[in-house]
């Protein structure tokens, strides 16, 4: 089913009116022109072909010629006028690594157009995996509603929303892994590149639909590095399956995002996506007020970086961590039968929340897997463990904790008896 030009996503239907004629215009762009439809005439790009991802040219000498990315123009001005000043290129988020088994079926670049299996697609995102991504009502009708209203008007959205749930049905269908992890890879790939260009021009106007692509992807790239996506993966890229749940490639990544995002914070809290945004209590949470017993088995983790150089790193790391456990504890005594409280159930967010407030100089001791780094690292795993049952973060807790354990060695190993237990790692005495 092909779309209509100028939406995002439109079905033709036999008793659609006919368009009325207008008079051909002599200033349009070539392909308005060709197609016979009226031309908004913007420059450098006009609204029509930024909507159609179309490269547009005026037959004027004074033709600039730009790719359209895969961003609409909005209304009130175009994310590649004048006014948009575009970012260094160091901002741009590099491509997942490729998945070597698959083979992804190509299609035409116009990203604008979508076929009976992308609708079959989006129809699985509306009543499936929009739910099951926050697992709350409130959060969830905003991924349900907002995330594909975002997605009508910048096809790069789309891709990735779609990209998600394929690699969603991958899951659910481990029989049919490889064909529909294939799709979600191409989707993702398309997407990405959008959203590079996109990122070039950056404005208040086009924030929210960075803010969705950035959300999405980082879901798709927990799931397809976790255990959906082992015995694909090309090595060369984030490297063996180590370096994967070292986070050698989504920490990067992440903190990338957050770089990216960091200037259009305002914009995007006053906005739709405010309440995604929100970090409730985080900021008043202090672990040194409470004397819990789970948190006395975080600090007792002090001693292994007692006499290190990188001892104040590793403090705020740990304070991070235990603030990080607070804020996902608060949520496990609300009551299911007061679901005015459940609504703003946030567990999830405690997670994500390490990377960003974590020092940087932290993930470079991983990476270098110092021991203390790793200690840590393990009850980050055990954190993790507590949202098994989110597809994309399934077996992610477990395998960190069961990786530490095995690069550590047994001289380590009462630094990490508490994860083991967590995540009911057994292993041998």
């Amino acid at each position: 089913m092909d779309a209509e030009p100028h939406d995002a996503i439109a079905i033709r239907s036999s008793g659609a009116k006919p368009r009325r004629a207008h008079k051909k215009a002599k200033t349009g762009c070539a392909d308005c022109r060709k197609r016979r439809v009226k031309c908004s005439e913007e420059k450098p790009a006009c609204r029509a072909c930024c909507r159609r991802a179309v490269q547009c040219q005026y037959p004027s000498s004074q033709t600039t010629s730009l790719s359209a990315a895969h961003s609409p123009a909005t209304d009130e001005t175009s994310p590649y006028s004048s006014s948009a000043q575009p970012l260094a290129q160091d901002h741009r988020i590099s491509p997942i690594p490729s998945l070597t088994i698959l083979s992804a079926r190509s299609r035409e670049p116009s990203s604008a157009r979508y076929g009976i299996e992308d609708m079959a697609l989006l129809h699985h995102w509306t009543v499936s995996t929009s739910l099951d991504m926050y697992k709350n009502s409130s959060l969830s009708a905003t991924g349900q509603v907002t995330f594909p209203q975002v997605a009508f008007k910048y096809p790069f959205v789309m891709q990735a929303l779609l990209g998600l749930t394929a690699l969603h049905i991958a899951y659910l269908e481990p029989q049919e892994r490889l064909r529909h992890t294939a799709d979600a890879a191409r989707y993702h790939n398309e997407g990405l590149q959008g959203f590079n260009k996109a990122i070039q021009f950056r404005n208040d106007e086009t924030a929210d639909s960075l803010f969705v692509w950035s959300s999405l992807n980082l879901l798709y790239v927990f799931g397809i590095s976790g255990r959906l996506g082992e015995g694909i993966w090309d090595d060369s890229g984030w490297g063996n399956r180590k370096d994967r749940i070292l986070g050698m490639g989504w920490i990067p990544m992440l903190r990338g995002v957050q770089a990216v995002m960091s200037p259009s914070f305002c914009t995007l809290r006053d906005g739709p996506m405010g309440e995604l945004l929100s970090i409730g209590n985080w900021e008043e949470i202090d672990p040194d007020t409470v004397l819990e017993a789970n948190d006395q088995r975080f600090c007792l983790t002090r001693e292994a970086w007692k006499n290190s150089p990188d001892a104040p790193t590793y403090e705020k790391t740990l304070q991070v961590l235990r603030k990080c456990r607070m804020f996902m504890a608060q949520f496990s005594s609300l009551s299911t039968e007061a679901p005015q409280e459940a609504i703003f159930n946030r567990s999830w967010q405690g997670i994500f929340l390490f990377v960003p407030f974590a020092p940087e100089e932290y993930f470079t001791l991983l990476q270098q897997r110092q021991p203390p780094a790793l200690i840590l690292y393990a009850f980050y795993g055990a954190l993790m463990h507590t949202l098994n049952d989110s597809w994309f973060l399934e077996g992610w807790g477990y395998d960190i904790v069961e990786l530490i354990d095995d690069l550590l060695g047994p001289y380590w190993k009462q630094w990490i008896s508490w994860p083991i237990e967590v995540v009911g790692l057994h292993t041998k005495s």
